[in-house]
């Protein structure tokens, strides 16, 4: 290997390491789990799921949802933040897991019903995790959800910057993406998987990456078995 490329290395795993300590301290509040609830249930009766996996659950807000309005569902929440094991006391269906993408490998094919990941993935800085997590994602599950932030031809990080800065034409040019966000090419990545998806743009909120994201849906059969991008 080249000194470049180690030095490449070293600051990249530097960052990871960085992101993963950084949310450690940090809970998140589920202000979305509606959306993918609501997604599954337009291809799935409430009565034939029966297993759920969330990567970056938090303290398992959005897993509770389901839980709530489907008692019988298992759950499975892997999460850096030991506030992850706390939900198992009121929800014996629910399995906390404090980890990370790595914890994907103890999951046999096709597992889980759904797996899902919530503005996750656009914390990672390191593309060749975000593309494998994606693929554990979709090799455990039947169905696979993506609610991250996309950017027409920007791909990389954009921590720190503004808006502006990162591409001309955005919205409110002057305010600037929080520590630790990157934009990634999930297109790409999907069609390199060679998977049938479809995508839709779905702002969350104003600030930062908010008004940039996308629900990606993937394993949804197309009428004419094609994979790639597919219209629901």
């Amino acid at each position: 290997m080249k000194a470049f490329d180690v030095l490449k290395s070293f600051y990249t795993q530097r960052k990871v390491n960085d992101a993963k300590i950084y949310w450690q301290n940090l809970t998140i509040p589920a202000r979305n789990a509606h959306i993918i609830y609501e997604k599954v249930m337009q291809f799935r009766d409430p009565q034939s799921l029966s297993s759920v996996l969330e990567f970056g659950c938090a303290s398992g807000g959005n897993l509770k949802y389901f839980m709530d309005r489907i008692p019988a569902i298992n759950t499975v929440g892997i999460e850096v933040n030991e506030c992850v094991l706390s939900l198992a006391e009121k929800y014996p269906t629910f399995r906390g897991i404090v980890g990370d993408e790595q914890n994907l490998r103890q999951f046999s094919s096709k597992n889980f019903d759904v797996a899902f990941t919530l503005s996750v993935l656009d914390h990672l800085p390191d593309e060749s995790i975000v593309e494998w997590t994606i693929s554990e994602l979709i090799r455990i599950s039947n169905m696979t959800l993506l609610l991250e932030p996309f950017i027409e031809g920007i791909h990389g990080d954009v921590s720190g910057k503004t808006r502006g800065e990162v591409k001309k034409g955005l919205e409110r040019p002057d305010k600037k993406f929080a520590r630790h966000s990157y934009v990634w090419n999930y297109d790409r990545m999907l069609d390199k998987m060679k998977v049938p998806w479809t995508k839709k743009p779905l702002r969350l909120h104003a600030a930062s990456l908010g008004p940039f994201y996308h629900l990606y849906v993937i394993n949804v059969p197309s009428d004419d078995g094609k994979t790639g991008r597919t219209q629901l």
